[in-house]
């Protein structure tokens, strides 16, 4: 099978969507705004590409190409492609089109760089918050000392006490690296665990009104509000809104996860209403 060392994290199939009769959209690069170099007309080759972006190491030291060649390219992706035509010639969505759109969905969530950045971050700062306190906290150096004894090693200049104490007046920050085979594993759980909430949430396929269009990015899934009364908001957090892009024309609004469940119907909304999108 052919493998790819360029991979999208936001796939060929989607950008399509946005083309115009050219082949060709306005894209804005926000890295270049001071080199006055933010706004290009061009088509999507080498747009959303990161080298090797899903390759990851076997124990063997081998590189295993699973995720983008049978997971992305060749299922979720070529699958895709139906529902999205179905939305652009505003057809009712079926069981199986909604299945396909939810997997479709959370892949897109998880797989830009922006979330991958945001995920490694927080779990780097979670084990050292873990380290930390694990290590001041004398009953758990007790066990560690315990198990160092127990495979022979000296122990007898440990005091669990005074360790704990100089951890907690010590002004240190652990090094913590989280590996992307770490960040892979985590995608393809949290698809699999969160495929079925996708689904069973409540869908509104909004339409744009006349002659005005949704926008994308490279990272297109939003979720609204990000935080509300110190509470980080999540996919499955009842009042929060979720959105994706599917065309210029329709954008997918996903509600609450245990809403009754319901074929989606295309609901024209208010300029106000998408511009609040697009700036999102």
């Amino acid at each position: 099978m052919w493998k790819s060392n360029n991979n999208h994290t936001v796939p060929e199939v989607y950008l399509k969507q946005f083309l115009n009769k050219d082949w060709k959209f306005w894209v804005f690069d926000n890295q270049k705004i001071w080199r006055q170099e933010e706004l290009c007309y061009r088509g999507i080759s080498n747009l959303t590409v990161k080298r090797k972006f899903y390759v990851w190491k076997t124990k063997h030291a081998e590189e295993d190409y699973t995720i983008e060649t049978d997971i992305l390219a060749n299922n979720i992706e070529s699958a895709v492609k139906e529902p999205l035509l179905k939305i652009s010639q505003r057809k009712i969505l079926d069981e199986d089109d909604m299945s396909v759109l939810s997997y479709f969905v959370i892949f897109q969530y998880i797989r830009t760089t922006k979330f991958k950045s945001n995920f490694i971050d927080s779990r780097k700062a979670e084990q050292e918050r873990d380290i930390i306190r694990n290590y001041s906290n004398p009953w758990y150096l007790e066990k560690v000392i315990t198990k160092m004894k127990s495979k022979g090693k000296d122990v007898s200049w440990y005091n669990s006490q005074e360790m704990a104490a100089k951890v907690k007046s010590w002004d240190i920050k652990p090094s913590v690296t989280v590996s992307k085979e770490y960040y892979l594993n985590f995608m393809l759980h949290t698809v699999t665990r969160s495929v079925e909430d996708f689904f069973n949430m409540e869908w509104k396929l909004l339409v744009a009104p006349h002659g005005k269009y949704f926008i994308t990015t490279d990272n297109p899934f939003i979720i609204t509000p990000v935080w509300e009364k110190n509470i980080w908001i999540w996919i499955k957090t009842p009042w929060a809104k979720k959105y994706i892009p599917l065309s210029p024309d329709v954008c997918l609004e996903l509600g609450d996860v245990w809403a009754s469940w319901k074929i989606p119907s295309y609901i024209t909304i208010s300029e106000k209403e998408l511009n609040k999108i697009n700036y999102y």
